[in-house]
């Protein structure tokens, strides 16, 4: 074996490790209380995608895309065996809602990280532009699939009609969505540096 050939190993054999300690996080945020969300008084914020977020910047887009079905996949399997509510027993138990938004969402968050990078070479400006952009493609992706597959499903369970649906969307993404992009473009520059420290103490940046 080459010097280059041993090389390419080792760090295909770095990469599976990275992507799988991110699968892990996935696996554990998703199924632990409290450690994929901060519950408040009125809102429970969801900051799971940041760990999809942050496989995506690190490892790159195909590794973000495992991240993000890994993270789908979970969803979809707890809306199926544990649903906390009408939603989750009859909208995200269709993986086209659970897993389909969280594959695209780093897939379309990847060609944005390259524009960012364009932008500015300071990772945290990075960081939080991707933050907030995936965080925001999440919401967006995951109503959207709604809207598209559960329609009617998702309109009997609120008790709303066809107006009063487009009223409650834009609810949310007012509220929630746009506190959760927040959230992430402050919390993925933090670890996003971390790693990249990580990394150059350990020679492979």
């Amino acid at each position: 074996m080459t010097q280059n050939q041993r090389y390419g190993s080792q760090n295909k054999t770095n990469q599976l490790v990275k992507l799988s300690v991110f699968v892990a996080l996935i696996i554990i945020q998703s199924w632990v209380p409290m450690l994929g969300n901060i519950p408040t008084p009125v809102l429970s914020i969801t900051y799971i995608h940041v760990t999809v977020i942050l496989a995506t910047l690190w490892l790159g887009w195909k590794e973000g895309v495992l991240v993000g079905t890994a993270w789908g996949l979970n969803s979809w399997i707890r809306a199926l065996t544990a649903p906390v509510s009408p939603i989750h027993a009859q909208v995200l138990s269709d993986v086209m809602v659970s897993v389909l938004p969280r594959m695209l969402m780093p897939l379309i968050l990847a060609g944005l990280i390259v524009v960012f990078k364009s932008w500015s070479k300071n990772p945290r400006l990075v960081g939080a532009l991707a933050g907030f952009s995936g965080s925001f493609l999440n919401t967006f992706l995951v109503l959207g699939a709604m809207v598209l597959f559960k329609q009617e499903t998702y309109m009997t369970i609120q008790g709303v009609d066809q107006t009063g649906l487009w009223k409650l969307l834009g609810g949310i993404i007012a509220t929630n969505g746009i506190l959760e992009a927040f959230v992430a473009a402050i919390l993925t520059p933090i670890f996003y540096q971390v790693t990249l420290q990580l990394a150059k103490r350990q020679g492979q940046h």
